[in-house]
């Protein structure tokens, strides 16, 4: 999935097809350790959920606005929109200190110390190709284009939600413990 999701235009196919990625990282804990893997399986989903609500948030607030050009030049319509789903993106890509990090960190250890290096190994790998294509969406929103001059508008309650999940997938990924 990670492999066709690199050659996804449209967004909410390439956040369709990582779904079944992380799925895969799930069921990876789940083979590792089933009775171990509880733990880390919910936090698994419960940091995965708080990105998957966001992200998908972000792109029902665009695909509202009618952006013909998607996610480019996103960032200077509404810097709200592109940091929440910047945020999301890192997230499920997998890089400190959100939550999406320490879910694969704690799946890929159990994994390791229950002797499944082979798929560890092929787990890193798939998530290192996610990297690229949610870095890609990163670029987009960033990147200058004078096609996207109005600003999208947000409702207030949208905002209090974006900047709350955003909240809580840093919060998750700064206390793991918690």
């Amino acid at each position: 999935p990670n492999v066709t999701a690199v050659f996804q235009n449209n967004v909410k196919r390439m956040l369709a097809y990582s779904s079944v990625g992380h799925v895969g990282y799930m069921l990876l804990a789940f083979v590792a350790n089933g009775q171990q893997s509880v733990g880390i399986i919910f936090f698994y989903l419960v940091s995965y959920s708080l990105t998957t609500v966001a992200s998908f948030t972000v792109l029902h607030e665009v695909e509202k606005a009618r952006q013909p050009n998607g996610f480019e030049g996103l960032y200077k319509q509404s810097p709200l929109l592109a940091i929440t789903m910047t945020v999301c993106m890192l997230s499920l890509a997998g890089i400190p200190p959100l939550a999406g990090f320490f879910g694969k960190y704690l799946v890929f250890s159990l994994a390791l110390d229950n002797g499944l290096v082979g798929s560890v190994i092929i787990a890193v790998v798939t998530s290192l190709i996610g990297v690229f294509y949610y870095f890609r969406v990163i670029i987009a929103m960033y990147k200058d284009n004078p096609g996207n001059t109005h600003r999208i508008s947000v409702s207030f309650g949208t905002t209090i939600l974006l900047l709350l999940l955003c909240a809580l997938i840093f919060i998750i990924g700064l206390f793991p413990g918690i």
